[in-house]
């Protein structure tokens, strides 16, 4: 909790930014083809962790996991599309269609927009 000078009232939690994250490092222009569940989870959490510290928990908890059995869906995807736009995210990439090519440059995007939160 910050508080300066005289406080009076509610104080105030001041969150510290939380790191980058440094996951989906893929070549460009190539289809997905090494994505891993634990990479696509991580990447959520760190999404809540964004949400958390911009103090949207409104969106915290709210993202469906995936097994490595599980294809990469246009479910999926725009799922962090939207909670990157909630959070306030820029250059958030568009929405997939399902049946779509996802392209690798796409997490890069994704990455991206998270990532240049202050």
């Amino acid at each position: 909790m910050t508080c300066q000078g005289t406080c009076i009232g509610t104080a105030t939690t001041v969150l510290e930014r939380p790191s980058n994250f440094m996951g989906f490092n893929f070549s460009s222009g190539e289809e997905v083809t090494k994505l891993t569940a634990t990479d696509w989870n991580n990447f959520m959490v760190k999404i809540n962790d964004f949400a958390t510290y911009l103090q949207k928990d409104d969106l915290t908890g709210s993202h469906t996991s995936v097994s490595p059995s599980n294809e990469i869906l246009a479910t999926y995807i725009n799922q962090a599309t939207r909670d990157l736009r909630a959070i306030g995210a820029s250059s958030v990439p568009s929405d997939v269609s399902t049946g779509t090519s996802i392209m690798n440059s796409l997490f890069s995007q994704l990455k991206n927009s998270l990532n240049n939160i202050t």
